[in-house]
């Protein structure tokens, strides 16, 4: 998923200096940036969430997970400042570089959706249909 993400950044950053400029590039580059350190953070917290739910105690997952949430929301607020009220970059372009992960979220699940039935981690074939016999069925995985 973080390669479509990266793909849909790259190319956004490449149309926006194409289109607008280095300023709205640099502007689409820092919210496609932001936007990944997001799906990166939501992953980490639903990984934490796991792991604690695994171990039957939440406390675990929430301290661990905390320095990152607070890191993020100080990244995030920096950005902002320096959008908002200094004026370096376009507001306009850094909220469409926000969308980058959505985009790349989105191609993957059409990916995902458009892939072979074979789990790609396992190898696995499709389970087999409710009294499909091996030796006339084709569908049927082999032993």
């Amino acid at each position: 998923m973080d390669r479509w993400v990266l793909a849909c950044s790259l190319a956004g950053t490449a149309a926006a200096a194409l289109a607008y400029g280095s300023a709205w590039a640099l502007g689409f580059a820092l919210g496609a940036a932001l936007s990944w350190m997001n799906l990166r953070l939501i992953r980490a917290g639903v990984d934490a969430l796991g792991r604690a739910a695994r171990a039957g105690s939440a406390s675990r997952g929430r301290r661990a997970g905390r320095w990152r949430w607070w890191l993020g929301l100080a990244l995030a607020a920096s950005g902002l400042y320096g959008i908002f009220v200094v004026h370096w970059l376009p507001w306009r372009a850094v909220l469409a570089g926000l969308f980058a992960m959505f985009a790349g979220v989105f191609l993957f699940a059409i990916a995902e959706l458009l892939r072979p039935a074979t789990a790609p981690s396992t190898g696995l074939s499709p389970a087999p249909r409710a009294g499909a016999d091996p030796e006339t069925d084709s569908t049927a995985p082999e032993p």
